[in-house]
């Protein structure tokens, strides 16, 4: 990724990898609803490389959500946002 390393800031996760790591498991959501793949290979080869690292990394990989888990999450919070906007008070 960055000058032949691993992550962003070079071996190690760093801030930057964090940053933008806490996102790839709602990516996945969004891939899954739209039918489309933002992290694609032909397109974005290194950065789905990067993202399967990531996700892989000891340190991360039981931390980060299931994607089934968080769209399930995300369809409820929609429904009581829509239902919140409809509730006389």
């Amino acid at each position: 990724m960055s000058k032949g390393k691993a992550f962003f800031g070079g071996d190690k996760i760093g801030y930057l990898d964090l940053a933008i790591g806490c996102f790839l498991a709602w990516i996945q959501v969004i891939e899954k609803f739209s039918e489309k793949k933002l992290l694609d290979e032909a397109k974005t080869p290194c950065l789905l490389e990067w993202a399967d690292r990531f996700s892989s990394h000891a340190a991360v990989k039981d931390a980060l959500p299931e994607a089934d888990k968080l769209a399930e999450f995300g369809l409820k919070l929609r429904a009581k946002i829509l239902n919140a906007g409809t509730t006389p008070n």
